[in-house]
């Protein structure tokens, strides 16, 4: 991933809680100013990923959601890359009341945007 060089942690997991609890323990200690979730925009996103978001994010300065789309570097080949599946969890975002978190579903724009925050004065 784009974010990973520049990252001063990344951690992959596949979602099972005790995987999302040693997350949240470690963002606790670590308190990162700028955090970028990334997420397979295929996934539809539930009451569990709401949780670890909303926790996660509160560990952070500010944080923000990468959607990798089917068909986009990093995705399964053999599909086109689609806006439907990154709209429905903007729309998800919206309707759990979370619309202030950025989404992004290109690398260098997350990239950008983390550099963006990472530079502006608290």
């Amino acid at each position: 991933a784009v974010l990973a060089p520049a990252a001063q942690w990344v951690e992959r997991i596949a979602g099972t809680l005790d995987e999302r609890r040693s997350v949240l323990e470690a963002l606790a200690q670590l308190r990162p100013r700028v955090l970028v979730l990334v997420c397979n925009a295929a996934a539809t996103p539930d009451r569990g990923t709401e949780r670890f978001l909303r926790e996660a994010c509160s560990h952070a300065g500010q944080c923000a959601l990468w959607l990798v789309l089917p068909g986009s570097p990093g995705a399964p080949s053999g599909s086109a890359p689609s806006s439907a599946p990154a709209q429905r969890w903007r729309d998800w975002l919206d309707a759990r009341g979370l619309p202030a978190v950025p989404t992004f579903t290109d690398a260098a724009q997350a990239q950008s945007w983390a550099e963006q925050v990472s530079t502006t004065p608290p």
